[in-house]
């Protein structure tokens, strides 16, 4: 039996997760505005680790940590598949939506993270039923829900695109890539020359499966009897995409940091015709829905007008209404810059503690 130097696995430690910064950015803004997010990405995308990560993680995003429950919709075979994890999660008894409904009502109960994996395999417990429960504790805002699926919502739970934001996991950027085969490479104790990693980039693309296959491939030629490890590679990816009635394989496309709007394909691969690909949802802006911070916030505000009125001068109305223009300005302008993590972070944290702004938002 041959010796394994990479592991197809998903990986659960966040030391070993590498890349995926812009969608990790999207999916935390969604969960720190109160949103739920569905992330579709073919077979190889790398989606289970990046749940995981996410959910490692969430404590320093929310205000509030939340239970994290992780499942594989795959075993979801009955509701009670579904909700028993759930309770128990909460320490709760019971296997049924009435008991998990008490349970959230319940005033010691914390906030839930719902990380669902494999919406495009559900078993038979996955029924409408259940997803309009999962609906309503989202509406209510004692859940929130982290989905993975290598099909559009609208193929495997249309019922649910009102309530996931749908978040695109494309072939990552080079610099990523290239930072995944350091990591994996060190940790396999391997040290391959800077033309077979321009090889692996040039055959796998951006797809982490694809990646650990190549270096796989590669690191098996190099301890047995030498072969053209890149065919070989070549006829897997082609077996795993038949395997998987196209929904795996690998794409060989990858962004280019040069040109980051733009892809690149190797020439030894056959041109396709590529379909449009699908835009990553724009995270939709925090809007305060709660009527009790509109008053509070009109309250302060007119607190602060009447007081620049007593003193004998308009400057306190003139100041207000300054700030508030420019905070104003400052969420629009968070939401066409949302790609960057440190100013997206503040136009969240504005929009909440400043409701006034987040019904001026655009959408």
């Amino acid at each position: 039996m041959k010796q394994r130097y990479f592991s197809t696995t998903p990986i659960h430690d966040p030391r070993d997760f590498v890349g995926r910064e812009r969608e990790i950015v999207q999916i935390n803004e969604a969960l720190a505005a109160g949103r739920s997010c569905a992330v579709i990405g073919p077979q190889g995308s790398g989606k289970t680790s990046l749940l995981h990560h996410i959910g490692q993680a969430v404590a320093m995003v929310l205000d509030e940590p939340p239970q994290v429950v992780f499942l594989s919709l795959t075993r979801v075979n009955d509701a009670r598949d579904l909700y028993s994890p759930m309770l128990r999660a909460l320490r709760a008894n019971g296997d049924d939506e009435l008991s998990l409904t008490q349970a959230f009502n319940e005033t010691n109960t914390p906030p839930m993270l719902l990380l669902l994996d494999d919406l495009e395999s559900a078993g038979l417990g996955w029924i409408g039923v259940v997803r309009s429960a999962l609906r309503g504790w989202v509406n209510q805002g004692f859940l929130q829900i982290v989905a993975a699926s290598s099909r559009a919502l609208d193929h495997v739970a249309p019922d649910l695109q009102s309530t996931l934001s749908q978040i695109t996991l494309p072939p990552m950027p080079e610099r990523e890539v290239r930072s995944l085969i350091d990591t994996l490479t060190q940790s396999a104790k391997l040290e391959p020359d800077p033309a077979t990693i321009n090889q692996v980039i040039n055959l796998a693309g951006g797809y982490p499966a694809a990646i650990k296959l190549a270096l796989e491939t590669w690191a098996q030629s190099q301890a047995t009897t030498g072969f053209d490890w890149q065919q070989v590679f070549r006829e897997q990816q082609q077996q795993a995409a038949h395997a998987s009635n196209g929904l795996g394989g690998y794409s060989t496309m990858i962004e280019s940091e040069a040109l980051p709007t733009k892809v690149k394909q190797h020439p030894a691969q056959q041109s396709k015709p590529q379909t449009k690909a699908e835009e990553p949802q724009r995270p939709r802006t925090y809007k305060a829905d709660d009527p009790s911070e509109f008053l509070i916030m009109l309250i302060l505000f007119s607190l602060a007008v009447l007081l620049g009125y007593l003193v004998g001068s308009w400057l306190g109305l003139v100041v207000g209404l300054a700030v508030l223009g420019m905070w104003v300005g400052l969420a629009h302008a968070m939401v066409r810059w949302r790609g960057n993590g440190a100013l997206s972070h503040i136009y969240v944290r504005a929009t909440r503690w400043l409701p006034l702004v987040g019904r001026f938002a655009p959408k």
